[in-house]
């Protein structure tokens, strides 16, 4: 990324076009809010919203949003979420919430680890390899075995 794309404000780092990527870990000493823009923030809450959305008006999900899912959650089908736990709305609700809007607008994830244990933590981060940089999802699957 060429220097100029980066711009400073407040003394935090503000978000540009010119990214896809800004992992932002605020430290104890960090007191300011991030602007992040015209970005959609997809945090915990607005995930669940999302994944409790699709159940109550039957909306259909993205046709990749279980393979993403199956990610960090091997065991989720699209039979069976419904009953899963609130780590696997949340993430299933993100990766959705994600796919759907992928192409209409920017957005930015806040707090993706909220209510997952360390090894859907990991998992969450191959995640967003596969997502970000769009390798092909079932040659990445296969290549776990």
């Amino acid at each position: 990324m060429a220097d100029e794309a980066i711009k400073w404000k407040s003394g935090c780092r503000e978000m540009t076009e010119e990214e896809y990527l800004s992992i932002i870990v605020k430290g104890e000493d960090v007191t300011k809010d991030i602007d992040y823009g015209d970005r959609i923030v997809i945090d915990m809450p607005r995930a669940l919203e999302h994944a409790h959305q699709i159940e109550l008006d039957c909306m259909p999900l993205h046709e990749y949003t279980i393979e993403h899912t199956n990610i960090v959650f091997p065991d989720v089908t699209e039979d069976n979420w419904r009953e899963e736990g609130q780590g696997v709305h949340h993430v299933l609700g993100r990766v959705d919430l994600t796919l759907k809007l992928g192409d209409v607008t920017t957005f930015m994830w806040r707090n993706p680890e909220d209510s997952l244990g360390p090894s859907e933590q990991v998992r969450l981060g191959q995640l967003l390899l596969v997502m970000l940089k769009g390798y092909p999802l079932r040659e990445w699957m296969g290549s776990r075995c």
